[in-house]
């Protein structure tokens, strides 16, 4: 085993085989490349959440629009069927023939006419 060097980032560990991180020190870099690649996973993970809701959105549109759509078929198939059939429509009922009532005057009472 050899002894952390002050060269490189990384070193080995008596104790271990892995190599430890060891930060640079140097400003406007990132300490960690671990960390770096939590936040581009993060940023994916954001970003593929967005696509899925966006797919879910959509196929609920389409589910409605299919829904509506084999509605309206069905509706028209059955106007369609109405229209083929040999029966004809049942005729409308005529009106019915109403009495005239005569309208009775009520007696005049007092001074109103």
């Amino acid at each position: 085993m050899t002894a952390p060097s002050a060269k490189g980032p990384t070193s080995t560990s008596a104790t271990s085989s892995y190599a430890v991180w060891r930060p640079s020190g140097r400003p406007g870099r990132c300490q960690n490349p671990r960390d770096a690649q939590i936040e581009r996973l993060k940023a994916q993970n954001s970003a593929l959440r967005d696509r899925v809701a966006d797919r879910d959105k959509t196929i609920e549109e389409l589910t409605a629009f299919k829904k509506l759509a084999l509605s309206r078929l069905a509706a028209q198939h059955d106007e369609i069927l109405h229209l083929r059939s040999p029966e004809p429509a049942p005729e409308p009922t005529p009106p019915a023939k109403l009495a005239t009532v005569p309208r009775a005057r009520p007696a005049v009472i007092g001074s109103c006419i």
